[in-house]
């Protein structure tokens, strides 16, 4: 309160007469399969795209996308145009290769303990994905709900072998989680609605664990079967 502060960024703007056409990174990486939408900076008249996986393209902007099962950089050119004065500017998109969990039917197996290094980055969402329970003033923190976060992202699966004895606890942490488990006869079944949600979890741990989630003590599991568990 009744404070004030300052910056000074010099040179920060440049005058030129010069029209100028420029991204704002050299480089971007994406997920197979994603539509990259694609952004360039200054101001012209009219715009000329070009490169491999264009889908579209509307003035400044333009959309590509690539699908493949190995990674590949793609290279985007844009020109820019008004009355006699050009300029081009270029990018490279990096379609990198999601985690091998990324589908419910390629899940990989939880040992008991630690299971460290695991990751979803550039996951995707799969066709017909599960979705627990959204709806509610407490949701978040409500069993067998999740938070209302505009739907499913990077969502990456595991199976869990239920041991002979004991019960099941899920335990996450380093990162803002949601997590459910399933049961199915078939990984498959998922996909199709035929599962029963056992569990499901947001925000178990408060904001100091980077609202992890967790699913503590579940009971009435059969050893020896698979369940799957949603991330």
């Amino acid at each position: 309160p009744a404070g004030q502060d300052s910056i000074v960024r010099r040179d920060h703007i440049v005058i030129s007469d010069d029209l100028h056409i420029f991204f704002s990174k050299d480089r971007i990486e994406a997920p197979m399969g994603e539509t990259v939408l694609l952004r360039v900076n200054g101001q012209a008249q009219t715009y000329e795209w070009e490169g491999e996986g264009l889908v579209s393209s509307n003035g400044p902007t333009a959309r590509i996308a690539y699908t493949g099962d190995q990674e590949k950089t793609l290279q985007v050119k844009v020109t820019g145009r008004t009355g006699s004065c050009s300029d081009a500017d270029s990018i490279q998109v990096l379609f990198t290769l999601g985690p091998s969990n990324d589908d419910v039917c390629d899940a990989m197996e939880l040992s008991g303990g630690m299971n460290e290094n695991l990751t979803n980055v550039y996951a995707t969402v799969q066709p017909n994905e599960p979705l627990p329970d959204t709806t509610g003033p407490n949701a978040c923190t409500e069993p067998m709900k999740w938070c209302n976060d505009g739907g499913l992202h990077n969502t990456v699966w595991y199976t869990i072998v239920l041991p002979e004895e004991g019960d099941v606890s899920i335990i996450t942490s380093g990162m803002d989680t949601q997590i459910a488990l399933y049961e199915a006869a078939a990984c498959g079944d998922i996909l199709t609605g035929d599962y029963t949600l056992l569990a499901a979890n947001d925000d178990y741990f408060d904001a100091q664990q980077d609202y992890a989630a967790a699913i503590m003590n579940q009971e009435g599991l059969t050893p020896g079967q698979t369940y799957w568990l949603q991330l």
